[in-house]
């Protein structure tokens, strides 16, 4: 089945290209036809992916759009590709819009502190609206950044689970400098030659509960 997958958030700094490259990565590792969307002003996909080309593992193609065109784009796109990974900037952009309103799935990223959760109700809102026009859209939810210690990664999942319309990822992906390393060479994290379980594990966890029959 042919899928478009989006990766957002409606604030920065949460790690969302690190999800939408990883994601990337473990469906080129199924020998699955992948395409990811670098949908953000920063470029970051587009950067992972010209070192990821000098790497010997499982190669996919990027692309960066930008502006009103992606729904168009996505549509021609959608014809040559198994699985479109977009990556949207992290924010209430045109290109999160346009991109919800074709979108298959959607995971929104959030950290787990009090003043990035305030954001939820943004994103209830934009999923109301993107779903009256796009009903097959499926939207999930997930923590990133969270901590190794404490209640606060709890306390921000059950926070998300009082939204009936958005399904809560329960893997928790941890602050961790495998992450960033892997990120640095192109590397999915279960690439990475100095391997971290734990994180592999979450990101294991995370990628079965959001993409299902298609793990």
């Amino acid at each position: 089945k042919k899928m478009i997958i989006l990766i957002s958030s409606v604030k920065g700094g949460v790690g969302k290209s690190t999800v939408a490259t990883n994601i990337a990565c473990y469906l080129a590792q199924r020998d699955e036809d992948v395409l990811l969307v670098d949908a953000d002003y920063q470029g970051t996909a587009t950067d992972f992916n010209a070192v990821r080309s000098d790497q010997e593992v499982k190669q996919f193609s990027t692309v960066h759009i930008r502006g009103k065109g992606v729904r168009a784009e996505l549509q021609k796109l959608e014809q040559k590709y198994k699985f479109i990974v977009v990556d949207v900037m992290g924010a209430d952009s045109v290109e999160l819009r346009a991109s919800l309103s074709i979108a298959d799935k959607a995971l929104f990223i959030q950290k787990p502190q009090a003043f990035s959760m305030w954001t939820n109700d943004l994103v209830t809102e934009l999923v109301e609206q993107a779903q009256a026009i796009n009903p097959k859209l499926q939207v999930f939810s997930a923590i990133n950044l969270g901590y190794a210690q404490g209640d606060d990664n709890q306390e921000a999942l059950d926070m998300l689970k009082e939204d009936p319309n958005i399904n809560l990822i329960n893997s928790v992906l941890v602050t961790r400098k495998a992450y960033a390393d892997a990120g640095a060479q192109g590397l999915a994290i279960n690439e990475l030659p100095r391997r971290n379980k734990k994180a592999i594990d979450e990101f294991d966890k995370l990628f079965i509960e959001f993409m299902g029959a298609e793990k």
